[in-house]
């Protein structure tokens, strides 16, 4: 089973590069956790309790980081979500219930 950790950080509120930098930091600790980056989305193939944990860890390592500078990272935090994705439709395709399959007997 796929599931996907979604991550949006505060960009209105903070500096663009310090929280930019925040970001850099949040990606190579999901990919190095092995998630697959999408923009703010990050899939994984494992169970959802497995990914929720490996994704708190990898929060946790970073504001561990942060701390040591005096930051946190869920100051900068402004959503952070994950759900299964084995239901996820590719909305670029058209639907399955318009695509028809013929056989032809020859």
């Amino acid at each position: 089973m796929f599931y996907t950790i979604e991550v949006e950080l505060d960009y209105d509120t903070h500096p663009y590069e310090e929280t930019q930098n925040i970001w850099d930091c949040l990606h190579r600790e999901l990919l190095a956790a092995g998630f697959r980056a999408d923009c703010n989305r990050f899939t994984i193939h494992l169970p959802q309790q497995k990914a929720r944990q490996l994704a708190r860890r990898s929060m946790e390592q970073l504001e561990h980081q942060l701390r040591q500078e005096g930051r946190s990272l869920y100051h900068y935090l402004r959503e952070f979500y994950g759900y299964p994705t084995n239901c996820a439709d590719n909305l670029l395709l058209p639907p399955t219930s318009t695509i028809e399959v013929r056989h032809r007997f020859e």
